[in-house]
């Protein structure tokens, strides 16, 4: 299953809606000092005339997590167009975040692997539900 959103992260077939991540600011937009990513789509919110205060849910889009500019790195969701372009990187390693802390209680003990423990997971549940 993993492999399969993978892909269609990869293959762009996942649509920005989907990937819309949402945070709830805790200050007002001018208030943050750095550039989170949040604060960054609440201001970009902002500049477009619609009102953004502390307390409020932000949803958006990340386009290139490493960019030097922080306007560059996210796009608030409710400003994307169809030529947004997101971070496909940054997508893939929030999904194998997500998918390690999911099935970190099976992981083995060694600290330094992730690799499954091969009690719980036989080779014909593998490839019957990895595929």
């Amino acid at each position: 299953m993993h492999r399969r959103y993978a892909r269609r992260i990869l293959d762009r077939e996942v649509g920005l809606d989907d990937l819309a991540l949402s945070k709830r600011i805790s200050k007002n937009p001018g208030e943050y000092a750095g550039n989170v990513q949040q604060a960054v789509a609440a201001r970009q919110l902002q500049r477009r005339g619609l009102d953004v205060a502390a307390g409020q849910v932000v949803k958006y889009v990340i386009l290139d997590a490493d960019n030097r500019r922080p306007e560059r790195r996210v796009v608030a969701a409710q400003l994307t167009g169809k030529s947004v372009r997101y971070d496909a990187e940054r997508y893939l390693a929030l999904l194998d975040d997500a998918l390690r802390n999911i099935l970190s209680p099976f992981l083995a003990d060694d600290g330094a692997s992730n690799r499954l423990k091969p009690v719980l997971f036989t080779e014909a549940w593998q490839d019957r539900n990895m595929s």
